[in-house]
């Protein structure tokens, strides 16, 4: 099916532009399907990209993120920052009713440095739904916020078996790796992140720093 770009866009903008996340989600399921919108994803005009983008974060399942995550490689920056906001919400929504409560409970007290409140809270979501791929890597976020970078890495990997393109997962475990004086395991790591979203400049410098610093063992 040939999806008309501008049309999309005619249709949509007025729910995009009031908020109108229902309204929205109506439009698309009455005049396309996801797999239509994934399409215009590769469309010639920036702005067509940019729309399909947005109305998948806001509507998008797991069956998107694929053609979201390749959206990343776009040669237009503004694109490949739609892409990374739409997976983020994408993830966020992944879990399960009974998951939902606590996982946004535990979001909330990570906000506030809660660690251990988010810990507990995250568990429960994760208990709730052990498939939420966000619930692990939120809670990997507590526990590196605590320092325990051996839980937070565990959880980390975790996430990414389930969600293999989940960049922020395998950020982490960079991040955790370094805590733990793994060097060469970090760089693995921020490149094999880079390779799913490679316009992360603060993780290809630290990258560069591993593999051109003195510091380039595996920590033991």
């Amino acid at each position: 099916m040939v999806v008309n770009g501008q049309a999309f866009i005619r249709r949509v903008t007025p729910h995009l532009e009031e908020g109108d996340v229902e309204g929205l989600a109506a439009t698309v399921r009455e005049n396309w399907q996801l797999s239509d919108l994934c399409r215009l994803i590769g469309d010639s005009t920036m702005a067509v990209r940019r729309t399909a983008l947005l109305t998948l974060g806001l509507v998008g399942d797991e069956s998107v993120v694929g053609p979201v995550g390749r959206a990343l490689h776009d040669e237009e920056e503004q694109v490949v920052e739609d892409a990374e906001r739409a997976l983020w919400s994408v993830w966020f929504r992944l879990g399960s009713d009974a998951a939902s409560p606590p996982f946004r409970a535990g979001v909330q007290m990570l906000s506030s440095s809660d660690w251990d409140g988010a810990v507990e809270m995250l568990s429960r979501a994760i208990e709730a739904d052990a498939g939420f791929a966000e619930a692990w890597n939120q809670r990997a976020i507590a526990h590196y916020g605590a320092d325990r970078y051996a839980e937070s890495l565990s959880d980390c990997e975790e996430a990414v078996k389930r969600m293999p393109s989940h960049f922020g997962a395998l950020c982490g475990m960079g991040h955790n790796h370094i805590g733990l004086g793994q060097y060469e395991r970090a760089a693995d790591a921020y490149e094999r992140a880079l390779s799913v979203h490679p316009r992360m400049p603060t993780i290809r410098d630290a990258l560069d720093r591993l593999r051109g610093g003195p510091a380039n063992g595996d920590g033991h």
